[in-house]
């Protein structure tokens, strides 16, 4: 949602935006200059259905769990989608829309990608994930291994892989359906593989050095590095104070998220003991939860913030400490710090696997690492300068990006696509 409210804002400036949303986001949107449309079908909160669908404490296979979280997410999704298909084409020829921009986890641009009967305008899809390329070893957010290693591995899939790729295949069977309903013709292929090469464009929030790249990479991507982060709402950085004696000290910052909070006991709380005794100074993010959440007394070395700026932080930071999604990694990239990333849930288990291919940090493929795996990686990123240098030299990759005008320009030749090829569309349609 926040990176399309921020690129949202960037286009009020010389267009009229409506902001397709369930109701609970109106605020934000208005507040940004834009008019929301409501969402009307069927929502469902993504983390319900995970804790429902999959057990990720329990001893199995998390790439098979992960399957079935899609799984679940798409059987909800398929309630949804006739709905948003409907509602949108309606809002298209009513509003004479000119540009519909989503991110690649919105599965009706699918279908809206693939609808012949009505017009439909040029769609821009921002890459929020993992660059999900079908591969020999393709997940739901795309390849764990660069193209190198899994062409040596075609055909020598593991039984676990097998049956990723079963359940890949109901997933592609249920949106068949859906097209069939619809009256669209099938979506041929990996309904991944359909979005990136049919959308106009694709604008990706990573660099093409941090992602693995196919062989044949469709000309409608483009890599434009993540996009800037905002202050709005952040504890006032002249709240975050530590004794005299830590602040000359390396900064490491620890957070959950904003999702994964529940229980800070998973990361946060273990981070801040192991760090007690190191020469640094901690910042523990706990993603807009009251501090007094975390349960342990806090090291003189610690201090305790909602949410932080991100640009006034990760300047001064030497390690960040996170449950690894595909945007803050990126994020701390851009500003030259290595990541010692956790989790195995949805997209961040390929996240990692390119943090560790780029050797830009470690990874630790748990929600719930135990506090000596968590030692090895504080201490072995801490002491080993590398991970520092690697980072350094992908910062001077992501420097080189500038997100705004890379979106301003993709939207400047859409619309004058829109503008030379739309139809007259009668009015009561």
């Amino acid at each position: 949602m926040n990176p399309l409210i921020t690129i949202g804002t960037w286009l009020t400036v010389h267009h009229s935006v409506l902001f397709y949303t369930p109701s609970c986001f109106s605020e934000a949107v208005i507040a940004a200059g834009m008019t929301p449309v409501h969402d009307d079908s069927t929502r469902f909160d993504y983390r319900a259905v995970e804790h429902s669908s999959v057990d990720w404490n329990a001893e199995s296979d998390s790439d098979y769990n992960t399957a079935q979280f899609i799984n679940a997410m798409i059987d909800h999704d398929l309630i949804n989608q006739f709905n948003q298909f409907n509602q949108l084409v309606t809002v298209i020829a009513e509003q004479k829309v000119d540009l519909m921009i989503f991110d690649n986890m919105f599965y009706t641009a699918s279908l809206l990608l693939n609808e012949t009967a009505r017009y439909i305008p040029p769609v821009m899809i921002i890459g929020v994930t993992p660059l999900p390329c079908s591969a020999p070893d393709s997940h739901y957010w795309g390849a764990r291994l660069p193209p190198e290693i899994t062409d040596s591995l075609f055909g020598k899939l593991s039984l676990r892989q097998i049956r990723v790729q079963q359940r890949i295949a109901e997933t592609e069977s249920k949106l068949q359906r859906v097209c069939h309903q619809l009256g669209q013709p099938l979506i041929s292929g990996h309904y991944n593989d359909f979005l990136l090469h049919q959308a106009d464009a694709w604008l990706h929030l990573s660099v093409r050095e941090f992602e693995f790249i196919p062989r044949i990479l469709p000309e409608n991507i483009k890599f434009i590095g993540p996009l800037p982060v905002t202050g709005r709402g952040c504890t006032p950085d002249n709240m975050i104070r530590w004794p005299v004696r830590y602040q000359s000290l390396p900064l490491v910052i620890v957070t959950q998220g904003t999702l994964d909070t529940a229980d800070f006991s998973a990361l946060i709380e273990p981070c801040l003991r192991l760090l007690k005794k190191k020469p640094v100074r901690v910042l523990a993010v706990t993603g807009r939860r009251p501090a007094t959440d975390i349960r342990i007394a806090l090291p003189d070395n610690v201090c305790v913030a909602e949410y932080i700026d991100l640009s006034v932080w990760l300047p001064q930071t030497c390690l960040l400490v996170a449950y690894g999604g595909y945007g803050i990694v990126n994020i701390a990239l851009k500003y030259g710090v290595p990541v010692l990333g956790v989790s195995d849930g949805e997209g961040k288990a390929e996240t990692l696997c390119r943090l560790l291919w780029s050797r830009c940090g470690l990874a630790l493929f748990s929600r719930t690492p135990d506090e000596e795996e968590l030692m090895q990686g504080l201490n072995k990123i801490l002491t080993e300068q590398h991970y520092m240098l690697y980072s350094g030299v992908m910062q001077t990759l992501y420097q080189r990006c500038n997100p705004q005008a890379a979106v301003l320009d993709t939207v400047q030749l859409l619309t004058e696509k829109t503008a030379k090829s739309a139809p007259e569309l009668p009015s009561e349609v």
